[in-house]
């Protein structure tokens, strides 16, 4: 994830970029369910990481970047909260367990949803949370050397899921985490966080996408004219502006039910744009059921 994959926020990139240099040990990006807190902890992870950044964002090339953009690098550390399966005890409902879906869902959704997330791994209404041995798993992981990057990145996704023995836990590391590790706590409501954590952290507010953001993002991802959203789109009815750009449902997800509400929208769309809306909608379809 670069920084220029996010639409705007121009400010909060610059305050990131400028603050690199100087890196507090420990932040949390706080924003609502569907502002880009997540993709812009990872953007910045990727900065700090990157073999050879720019004055404006990582190079996006080098091994570094690639691997984080992937989520497998080795010194990108992931946790998130999780519940038992049918296939995973609770016992060993940790985060390590979960990486392969948690991966996937961020690679294909980069503004997910707790919800997003439980029904993406079968949470089957269970009560998720990050367990007390999440805490010894991240003790554990930072007590280690880096593998290769200049800083070792604590990526906790929805720390106000954390069960509060697990939260008191690991105070003393991020208060004084070991050299070049650095927390990064992405959260929907750092107010349910214990004051000893947020007090031990840097806050960066993060807000919701505006509707020009949102239409220079259809416009370059899905090939629409500024015209045509705003004589056809009501972001506030698709729950875009309000809730954010990826609230509950994805684009593609948001489209489809556009379309179905205005049929005569393929009057006007090419038929490989039509050709590719169904093909998105299969697999829209697909992985609700979970048939992939």
């Amino acid at each position: 994830m670069r920084f220029a994959e996010i639409e705007g926020f121009e400010d909060v990139k610059e305050r990131l970029i400028k603050s690199s240099g100087r890196n507090h040990h420990a932040q949390i990006f706080y924003g609502q369910n569907g502002s880009p807190n997540l993709s812009l902890a990872l953007a910045y992870a990727t900065y700090i990481n990157c073999q050879s950044p720019t004055s404006e964002d990582s190079c996006g090339m080098c091994v570094s970047c690639n691997k984080i953009d992937k989520l497998i690098h080795p010194d990108l550390h992931l946790i998130f909260p999780v519940s038992s399966t049918a296939k995973v005890k609770a016992s060993q409902a940790i985060s390590n367990n979960f990486i392969g879906e948690w991966r996937s869902m961020v690679l294909s959704n980069a503004y997910p949803s707790i919800d997003d997330w439980v029904s993406f791994y079968g949470a089957e209404n269970k009560q998720v949370n990050i367990s007390k041995e999440e805490s010894r798993q991240i003790i554990q992981k930072l007590s280690l050397k880096s593998f290769e990057a200049k800083y070792k990145v604590m990526l906790i996704w929805l720390p106000e899921y954390m069960h509060s023995t697990s939260a008191n836990a690991i105070l003393k590391i991020l208060e004084e985490p070991s050299e070049r590790s650095i927390f990064l706590l992405v959260t929907n409501d750092y107010q349910k966080l214990l004051t000893t954590i947020t007090s031990r952290c840097q806050l960066v507010n993060i807000r919701l996408f505006k509707d020009e953001e949102i239409s220079t993002y259809l416009q370059k991802n899905l090939g629409l004219s500024e015209s045509w959203i705003f004589r056809r789109w009501d972001f506030q009815n698709l729950g875009f502006s309000e809730y954010g750009i990826f609230q509950n449902l994805g684009v593609v997800q948001n489209l489809i039910f556009f379309i179905i509400l205005d049929f005569s929208y393929y009057q006007s769309f090419r038929l490989w744009d039509v050709f590719f809306l169904i093909l998105s909608m299969y697999f829209v379809v697909m992985l609700t059921f979970k048939i992939l």
